[in-house]
């Protein structure tokens, strides 16, 4: 029935809340572990599912791809696990821990799993015919496990209307736990998308306008890409949005902000089109308005995108490609939605009084209904004028609570003016205002109040020629909402198109706020070189100017540092840059910025965005894997030791020459002994078997002799610069990167930087050199162990002894 409903989307509590469930199916074997996945997303309404086998080398099954899988898929709703048979109730138990840690926001909880399951009810014909003919493969087993813990069967929107498709993992980057978390990737649950300087999310997505473009912006940084087309395609709309001045503002200032949510709207509408519950009362005629009105905005994007010349063809073609065309089609599709907007709904109202209700002039009976309240509505203008001239102050109407629903309102101060007669009524004093009425004017909201009830909440118990315009006016809402309800899959794809758009702008925002620049790409394979000039950690300087760090005179400005790595048998003039970088140097001299600050940059180009550099040159790279830190770890009682190796067992066993590896402090829960062997032999393992690109920050300074121990320069040494007063020993860290090995760790002025008694120190100082001796002892049997294991004969090991000194 018509209405002057102001319901927004939030408000609605009866919708079911956008969100992704997720589901494993854990099968234990000799060979591995396999593992179907599969995912239910209510936006989207998309049943996806994969399978894939956890490798049991090393003894180990330490569950890593499906660590990236979970990651990439999200869910935030429920996640459920079930074992395939009593032998998999052990590794089933390692899963339910492992997504307990993945997504600690979560509900995850094991379930039995499911057989019978009816998925074709779910399905749309054609999507049912790419179901297997073998229902009993896991990825099947997980989607009817999934299916009956959510009970989707019970609610009749779903019913043959959901799609099918296929989880790709490896169609992204994969990221593990630890990376995401090392990255700041994702926003924490006390921030959120737009709020810079708290996540990389937050930093890219600060000028993003729409619900969908949150959304899709945390999607993409959790399935960065690996196709070169496709991150250049993004490439070129970022590079193109942050040319065109005039259309990115435009974007920004009047077209984004004024996108609905597309995502909520379209279940809606597939909930009416279902005929479920009382149907079309699931949506409002504002909401409608404000579909129509994205379309419009739509129209003018599209004209505009090709109104404003591209600096490249490449960017030209992009634009056409990805939102020109698309966004014409969607608006081609809805024409005669919007006639049917433009027929029935009274768009002066809304203009006028931000009322939304159907246009007067469809019936005789609505013609007549709005000409009697519009003449109550001009009785009471016309009392509030008199009134205004009486009392010698500009009285204004106002809305107000039941009984009086409408009365006249003057400031405070003039309260005794209005009460000097009898003639007008206290209806509320405000703090700064009065508000009185008079019995004209309730007479006159009566009138008012009586033709506005009846024309937009109408009764069933008036009198019988009532009932039937009641009945006439809401079946013209009601055919009007289902007809809408029918343009879902115009709306699905709308909604796709502007939240990417969205995106983008944002990403040119940022990269114009803080001097990002287009990375070259390298398209060799393996990834070849990370080659940037003028790195920065964009969220450390976004902290640092907004005051977020604490920061002394001494440390200045953010100091940008190259880091440069090539891949062996490629050419490096200088000789020095391997494909395994050794960082030391002291604590707080920016050696943990400086490895992240690499990987940021990698990923930073693979999700699109510009990289915050003054150059750079990026292989593609197929995983991100770190090992920076323990406080997941300890809060479930695991040691920092242990925390290390689980994290250094899964880089040996995933990493690949496809891999990125950040290793920060490697080797510090155990002795120096123990300490340094291991990270010896991780790092020459990483190095030799699994020829990832790695960049390992250590204290073990004898680490750096690892250089000597590869040919072909695969690893080299780096420090991070620190000046020390001799007179005063106080240490003044510069932040910048320089070749070579750092000679010493500058422990102790740290110490006297944080303020310990200078006698503490300086006893610490006579400690230590005593036990140097010991150390260096140790470490250059650990050495010589290692060159007779890589030495071919007698000859190169003595001369590779002579090379390091030991």
């Amino acid at each position: 029935m018509p209405s002057t409903d102001r319901r927004s989307v939030e408000q609605d509590g009866a919708m079911r809340a956008p969100c992704k469930s997720l589901c494993a199916v854990v099968k234990d074997g000799t060979e591995g572990t396999s593992i179907g996945l599969a995912t239910f997303d209510s936006l989207t309404l998309t049943l996806s599912s994969t399978v894939f086998v956890e490798p049991a080398s090393a003894g180990g099954r330490n569950l890593a791809l499906l660590e990236a899988a979970v990651i990439q898929a999200g869910p935030d709703e429920r996640v459920f696990v079930s074992a395939y048979d009593n032998d998999s109730a052990t590794v089933t138990e390692k899963v339910l821990e492992l997504l307990e840690r993945c997504v600690p926001n979560v509900k995850v909880s094991g379930t039995k799993m499911v057989k019978d399951f009816s998925v074709e009810s779910l399905l749309s014909e054609d999507e049912a015919r790419k179901l297997p003919v073998d229902r009993q493969d896991l990825a099947s087993l997980a989607m009817m496990t999934l299916a009956s813990a959510l009970k989707l069967g019970c609610e009749s929107s779903f019913y043959r209307r959901c799609s099918l498709s296929r989880l790709k993992c490896d169609a992204f980057l994969r990221l593990d736990q630890a990376a995401l978390t090392a990255l700041h990737v994702l926003p924490t649950t006390t921030t959120g998308v737009g709020q810079s300087g708290k996540s990389l999310v937050g930093l890219l997505g600060a000028s993003i306008r729409s619900k969908g473009g949150q959304r899709r912006i945390a999607q993409w940084a959790r399935n960065p890409l690996v196709d070169i087309k496709e991150i250049r395609n993004r490439h070129d709309i970022v590079g193109y949005l942050l040319h065109c001045d005039a259309l990115r503002n435009a974007l920004l200032r009047r077209h984004l902000k004024t996108i609905p949510d597309l995502d909520r709207l379209r279940i809606k509408m597939v909930q009416v089109s279902s005929k479920q519950g009382r149907g079309h009362d699931r949506i409002s005629l504002e909401e409608l308005v404000r579909m129509y009105e994205c379309l419009a905005s739509t129209q003018d994007i599209a004209a505009e995108i090709q109104n404003t010349p591209a600096p490249s063809p490449e960017a030209q073609q992009a634009v056409e490609e990805q939102f020109v065309k698309p966004m014409n089609g969607c608006v081609h599709s809805c024409d005669r939605f919007m006639d049917l907007m433009e027929k029935c709904i009274d768009f002066e109202a809304i203009a006028r009084d931000r009322e939304f209700r159907i246009r007067s002039g469809i019936t005789p009976q609505l013609e007549e209904l709005s000409q009697h309240r519009d003449a109550a509505k001009e009785e009471m203008e016309s009392i509030r004028q008199e009134v205004s001239r009486k009392i010698k102050t500009e009285a204004k109407l106002a809305e107000a609570a039941a009984p009086h629903y409408w009365c006249l309102r003057v400031p405070k101060k003039q309260q005794a003016a209005v009460e000097k007669t009898r003639a007008y009524k206290k209806v509320q004093i405000n703090k700064a205002e009065f508000l009185f009425t008079s019995g004209p004017l309730e007479l006159a909201v009566g009138r008012f109040m009586d033709a506005q009830s009846r024309y937009v909440k109408p009764t069933y118990t008036e009198a019988s020629d009532k009932n039937l315009y009641n009945e006439a006016a809401s079946d013209i809402q009601k055919r009007t909402v289902e007809v809408a309800a029918t343009y879902h899959p115009a709306v699905a794809r709308l909604a796709d198109i502007l939240a990417s758009l969205d995106v983008l702008c944002s990403f040119a925002c940022c990269a114009l706020t803080h001097r990002m620049v287009r990375a070259e790409i390298d398209e060799s394979s393996p990834p070849a070189c990370i080659d940037v000039d003028g790195a920065r950690h964009v969220l450390v300087e976004e902290a640092r100017i907004n005051g977020d760090i604490r920061m002394d005179e001494a440390m200045g400005e953010f100091v940008p540092n190259d880091v440069k790595m090539q891949r062996e048998g490629t050419d490096r003039p200088d000789g020095r840059n391997g494909r395994v970088m050794v960082i030391t140097g002291p604590n707080m001299g920016g050696k943990s910025t400086y490895i992240r600050t690499a990987a940021l940059c990698v990923f930073l180009n693979q999700i699109g965005s510009f990289v915050p550099a003054e150059r750079a040159r990026l292989g593609i790279f197929r995983s991100i894997m770190c090992r920076v830190g323990a406080s997941d770890y300890q809060i479930r009682g695991v040691s920092t030791f242990m925390a290390e190796m689980l994290d250094a067992a899964s880089i040996i066993q995933s990493a690949d020459e496809h891999s990125l590896v950040i290793i920060d402090e490697l080797g510090r829960g155990t002795s120096t002994e123990d300490g340094f062997g291991l990270a010896w032999h991780i790092t020459k393992y990483i190095a030799a078997e699994s020829r990832s690109f790695v960049l390992f920050a250590t204290h073990f300074h004898e680490l750096a002799t690892l250089a000597s121990t590869f040919p072909n320069g695969v690893v080299s040494n780096a420090h991070v610069a620190a000046a020390v007063d001799e007179q005063t020993g106080k240490i003044t860290f510069l932040y910048s990167i320089r070749p070579g090995p750092t000679t010493q760790s500058y422990g102790m002025n740290v110490a006297r930087l944080a303020g310990f008694p200078e006698e503490v120190v300086a006893s610490a100082e006579a400690r230590a050199s005593g036990l140097s001796a010991v150390t260096d002892k140790v470490i250059k049997q650990l050495l010589l162990r290692h060159l007779a294991e890589v030495s071919e004969s007698r000859d190169e090991f003595i001369e590779k002894a002579h090379l390091l000194r030991v």
